[in-house]
């Protein structure tokens, strides 16, 4: 049934697909979790928390519920990221230019998220994004040897 998802050529990209997934899995889980009980870090969220952004028009978001809005939001970018991806490999697994094309932007948004990882000094994500980018390079790079 998923014989193109897992097609020899495509399955690097398949890989970092799922691996894509499994980060957005994460990257939820890790959102929705219950926060630790640490006297400094309860003083960080207050801080977050007491801290509001003058926007306009009557809005006034705190820090802490414009982080929580950008990490859901992170969320879905990898879930549609991942699911296109699959989709693409699913019903036009036989195109390798756009299984090519495709790589290629995941790769960018990749490097792009590790690197603003890498400015915050964030490991976990990084990791997953670097990983993932790795993958992608790879599928591009045995893609382009195998057509060659």
């Amino acid at each position: 049934m998923f014989a193109n998802i897992f097609r020899r050529g495509n399955r690097l990209f398949a890989a970092s697909s799922i691996l894509i997934l499994l980060t957005a899995a994460a990257h939820t889980a890790g959102h929705f979790s219950p926060l630790p009980a640490d006297a400094k870090l309860m003083a960080v969220i207050e801080a977050m928390t007491g801290y509001q952004l003058d926007l306009g028009l009557g809005m006034r978001p705190s820090i802490l519920s414009v982080q929580e809005s950008l990490s859901l939001t992170m969320s879905l970018l990898l879930l549609f990221l991942g699911v296109q991806n699959l989709a693409t490999l699913y019903w036009a697994g036989d195109s390798p230019r756009l299984v090519r094309g495709l790589a290629v932007i995941n790769l960018l948004c990749m490097a792009l998220l590790s690197a603003l990882y890498l400015f915050y000094q964030i490991p976990p994500p990084l990791i997953c994004f670097s990983l993932i980018a790795l993958l992608l390079l790879l599928a591009l790079i045995l893609a382009d040897k195998r057509e060659g």
